[in-house]
């Protein structure tokens, strides 16, 4: 391959921002779209354009970092501003030098943004890529900045610096170029601990690997999912092989370094880019990588490269994707992708969370300038395939500057908050002029899929119990995902694709039962996942205390019992001598039950019980409740007396505190059981042996335990049968 340095051209000139819209139809779902830094920007900053562009951008859990060539803006993720700057101030770069190259990437692992940046002077022939790392996931606060070098300056220029990331190291790679003359000199890398980074440590542990003239464009790969391996890639000279870097261990430690070859089609460098608006042919780069990334043994890489399109007959600049599989060193899917008159350049891959391929890339014709498409593939569409693409921004002019240069790059970030979507960052021609870019923005998103839950945890827990927060595994999880409890959302926490975590207040689980737990994804695409179920236990319920714990028989209306406790849950039943009383729950420690006024009839020891049914539950130990008799009163007799020798009859009794346990006493012997006619009156038969002859009785009502007593006696007086004459 040869290898040019690409270089930096400033204009002393403004630019112009020109019209135009996304595209309504997406290869993927647009989910949020804002125009990003132009060279309207620049000027508007620092008082000069540029180009190229160099454009590209890193995505966190709250902001969009976008950078240029020398300028850069933070924006929430609606694209309002929230600093812009030069990237001059930004990298406190040195008095008196040239500077290029930015680049910028969020750390999801570490939690931090990392970025570099080169100065250089060729008149004192010095070069230091520049590395930023933030001091928390915050790009707004502080950055620590640190200058990469032999051991902070080489004196060769360290062109287009590459940046990517692991677990426990940084790579930043660059081809050295000779102030001299120019010439090539090899690609060169250094290998940083991040845990210095991540400290912001007064120095770094550095590994320098110097440039190597049999190496070009060695690009490090940011890592999306968990390794301690750093991977990089460069195609060789050919364009039949990439050969592929692993680089294990830690600077200060042992660092290793292995290559394997991994051969692919055949692919020559691409040919430049018309214009509709400009005679003047756009620069499509060298057929180097532009971008790289890994994610669960899949490094993914692309870049251009000369095709010719199928129902096509000239060779256009087209799209090179690869994906090596890191696990067994071979290309799983290789494929070029243009259009019939149409030239497509500079493109940015990554996949989202669920391997779904989002592609960004510029694109110009005869018959049209350049503007900013989009492709991709699902992870399950047939292998060696994309997407049609469709146009995300469309060009509002020609670039008529002689040297054509567009690019260095386009940007590509995964969201690591809402890791199904994936943010791109392309080049568009604003308006026609030497240097009127402009670049746009946009999170892509494909369908959601439908979730499935694996388990949750826990799975069960005791009615009554305090709030806890639910843990539901599976797959098929996004940042917009909620827990469902019986049909009904739950706050829910994105922890990743295959956990979220929901609060479960103390109000879901006052009763025992078994819950439907469900996931919904919400549209685009999306569904419910099949319910998992949770069991809410009851517990053994504990009985305190009644209140009250005894009454007079008789009471008028009823009662109101409460007991207390613990362990109540909203389907406890007070139970009567094991007869089951309507009950209301007040709370875990409290139930309510009216006792009916023919439970108090008359004198007995209840004993109470609280039942939880299941699942699980079951009865408390008793309470004992009183039903005190009263002290009968007797107030008079009907009749009070009868003729002796009288046939029997019924004797009724008028008084208060009668129940219909009373017994009546004639003389203190007890006649037949009375009739309970109210608490007022007892009527009961009276014998005819009992008033045979002439006397008189004291009659009583005695109302037996609990408590009761005997009434004072009424006299009732059997008068002598007349004589007959």
């Amino acid at each position: 391959m040869i290898v040019a340095r690409l270089r930096l051209t400033l204009f002393l000139l403004a630019a112009a921002l020109g019209a135009g819209h996304p595209s309504a139809a997406l290869a993927v779902n647009l989910a949020r779209s804002f125009e990003g830094l132009s060279d309207a920007d620049n000027t508007s900053i620092t008082g000069i354009a540029a180009l190229p562009p160099d454009d590209n951008l890193g995505v966190g859990p709250d902001h969009v970092f976008q950078m240029t060539n020398i300028v850069g803006r933070i924006t929430n993720k609606s694209g309002g501003a929230l600093s812009s700057f030069s990237l001059n101030s930004f990298f406190n770069v040195d008095s008196a030098v040239d500077e290029s190259d930015p680049r910028v990437i969020y750390d999801a692992g570490s939690g931090r943004w990392l970025a570099t940046y080169l100065q250089f002077s060729s008149p004192m022939r010095r070069s230091s890529i520049i590395l930023a790392v933030s001091a928390t996931s915050d790009p707004t606060g502080v950055f620590c900045r640190y200058r990469l070098g032999n051991p902070t300056t080489e004196t060769f220029i360290q062109d287009f610096p590459m940046l990517g990331v692991s677990d426990d190291k940084v790579v930043v790679s660059y081809n050295g170029f000779r102030f001299i003359d120019d010439s090539f000199m090899g690609a060169g890398y250094y290998v940083v601990k991040k845990a210095d980074l991540s400290a912001c440590a007064g120095s770094l542990t550095v590994s320098r690997v110097a440039p190597s003239v049999d190496a070009a464009t060695i690009h490090p790969a940011q890592s999306l999912s968990t390794t301690a391996d750093l991977y990089m890639a460069e195609v060789l000279s050919g364009g039949t092989t990439v050969r592929v870097y692993r680089v294990s261990g830690v600077p200060g430690s042992t660092l290793t370094t292995a290559t394997s070859l991994v051969p692919i089609r055949t692919g020559t460098p691409p040919v430049e880019a018309p214009q509709l608006g400009s005679a003047v042919l756009l620069d499509t780069s060298d057929g180097r990588i532009e971008s790289a990334t890994w994610q669960n043994s899949s490094l993914w890489l692309s870049g251009p490269e000369s095709c010719t399109p199928t129902d096509d007959f000239a060779v256009r600049s087209c799209l090179r994707i690869l994906e090596i599989r890191t696990d067994t060193m071979t290309a799983h899917q290789d494929m070029t992708f243009g259009a019939a008159g149409q030239y497509y350049y500079h493109p940015a891959l990554r996949p989202d969370a669920f391997g779904n391929l989002h592609v960004v890339f510029s694109s110009s014709s005869s018959s049209s300038d350049m503007d900013v498409r989009v492709t991709g593939r699902a992870a399950g569409d047939a292998l060696n395939t994309l997407q049609a693409s469709t146009q995300l921004r469309a060009a509002g002019g020609a670039q008529t500057d002689s040297s054509g240069r567009t690019g260095d790059y386009s940007g590509a970030a995964v969201d690591p908050s809402a890791p199904e979507t994936v943010w791109v960052m392309g080049e568009y021609t604003a308006s026609t002029g030497p240097a009127n870019w402009g670049t746009f923005v946009a999170q892509l998103q494909f369908d959601n899929p439908a979730p499935s839950i694996g388990s949750v945890a826990p799975s069960s827990t005791t009615a009554g119990g305090a709030p806890f927060t639910l843990t539901v595994n599976g797959s098929g999880f996004v940042s917009t995902s909620v827990v469902r409890w019986n049909g009904a959302d739950r706050a829910t926490t994105f922890v990743s694709t295959a956990q979220l975590t929901a609060s479960i207040a103390a109000g879901d689980l006052l009763d025992g039962g078994t819950v439907t737990v469900t996931v919904l994804n919400s549209a685009p695409g999306g569904g419910t996942s099949a319910g998992q179920a949770f069991t809410i236990n009851n517990p053994v319920p504990s009985l305190g205390a009644l209140l009250p714990n005894l009454v007079l028989a008789g009471s008028a209306g009823g009662a109101i019992l409460t007991v207390t406790g613990s362990n109540f849950v909203v389907s406890s039943v007070v139970r009567w001598n094991g007869s089951n009383r309507t009950t209301r729950f007040e709370s875990g420690g409290q139930l309510a039950v009216d006792i009916p006024a023919a439970d108090l009839a008359s004198g007995a020891v209840v004993q109470v019980t609280v039942f939880n049914p299941g699942p699980a539950g079951g009865t408390s130990g008793a309470a004992t409740f009183t039903i005190n008799n009263p002290v009968p009163s007797l107030v008079s007799l009907s009749p009070s007396s009868v003729i002796a020798g009288s046939a029997a009859f019924t004797l009724t009794l008028n008084g208060g505190n009668f129940v219909p346990t009373s017994v009546v006493r004639w003389n203190g012997a007890e006649l037949a059981p009375p009739t309970f006619v109210s608490a007022f009156k007892l009527t009961v038969p009276v014998p005819a042996a009992d008033i045979a002859a002439a006397d008189s009785a004291s009659v009583t009502v005695f109302n037996g335990a609990p408590a009761g007593g005997t009434s004072g006696a009424a006299t009732f007086t059997i008068t002598p049968a007349p004589r007959s004459r």
